[in-house]
């Protein structure tokens, strides 16, 4: 698995999500849903990634309930990678 998130737990409403990047990847999205599938949140983007290393999105201001989600970093090459995260 080449992306995280920190801290997780999440707690006082921020978590940083990181991923690796290859040369190929020129944009990242992730969607978060809970637990029963439903999307809510999808507007975390980033488009000015540095290749071959790691790149970081900061999620701030979470205004969700205390819970677990699933977050989809979906990157622009079609491969995507599902972490779990628990909300505080």
């Amino acid at each position: 698995q080449n992306a995280y998130n920190y801290p997780n737990p999440i707690v006082n409403q921020q978590t940083t999500f990181r991923f690796y990047v290859d040369g190929l990847i020129n944009k990242v999205q992730i969607k978060i849903y809970d637990v029963a599938g439903y999307l809510v949140k999808d507007d975390l983007k980033i488009t000015n990634l540095l290749p071959n290393e790691f790149n970081e999105i900061i999620w701030k201001n979470i205004q969700l309930d205390s819970g677990l989600y699933l977050a989809e970093i979906k990157y622009s090459t079609g491969r995507s990678e599902l972490i779990k995260i628990v909300i505080i």
